[in-house]
């Protein structure tokens, strides 16, 4: 049988139409061999974060400060210690706030605030760092809050900056540069932290932790 060679045209058309998967992980690899569009230092910024401070120097109470975050920004007033009395009993101080997965159990629900407004709480979480830039971009692009661990310890993500490149087919790779990060502990200058994926790699990253809150009784003003 006579083998029949594959047109570079063909060849190069089907290489264009591939998925390339984007991650952290793969940031610092080489790019593929041919012609891609540069987007440079692309950002997106959650703006007005409220200001909220960790009561006690402790995980569990860091990981509610961010949760208290989170919910303010979308206009949910539940502070962290009634996070800290609901997951832990009581105030605490303990070295982690637990699984991503028992987190996730016990702050998603119903609620109803004392001035009547109804609520749900879903959570979107990672065990690990996501496969995945987008899923660290995206919410912050849409001004949605949530929390990242960087070596053991729960930040609140403030701004997201990074390079985009097009394929000829029009998929789309986003190489994360450089993450603000918000340090529930500080109050001063030390309360933005800089996360630099050329300096910092990816290694002591760890999970990821997103509550979104959906009014559920539609005729009440969230304030």
């Amino acid at each position: 049988m006579r083998s029949v060679r594959m047109p570079r045209v063909r060849l190069l058309a089907l290489l264009c139409v591939m998925i390339f998967a984007s991650s952290l992980a793969s940031s610092g690899d080489k790019k593929p061999g041919f012609s891609l569009t540069q987007i440079p230092d692309q950002k997106a910024t959650i703006r007005n974060l409220p200001f909220v401070v960790a009561q006690q120097k402790c995980e569990n109470w860091a990981w509610a400060a961010g949760v208290e975050i989170s919910l303010l920004k979308q206009g949910v007033p539940l502070r962290q210690n009634f996070w800290t009395d609901k997951v832990n009993g009581g105030a605490l101080c303990l070295d982690s706030a637990g699984s991503m997965e028992s987190l996730a159990k016990q702050v998603e629900g119903d609620y109803v605030l004392p001035d009547g407004r109804k609520f749900r709480l879903a959570v979107r979480y990672t065990e690990s760092v996501p496969n995945s830039s987008d899923k660290i971009i995206v919410p912050v692009a849409m001004s949605q809050p949530y929390l990242l661990y960087w070596r053991g310890h729960a930040y609140v993500v403030e701004s997201a900056v990074w390079n985009e490149y097009i394929y000829p087919n029009g998929q789309k790779y986003m190489e994360i540069k450089e993450l603000t990060l918000i340090d529930p502990y500080e109050s001063g200058e030390k309360r933005r932290v800089k996360y630099d994926v050329q300096t910092n790699g990816t290694t002591e990253l760890g999970g990821t932790f997103q509550v979104i809150a959906t009014q559920l009784n539609n005729d009440s003003t969230w304030k």
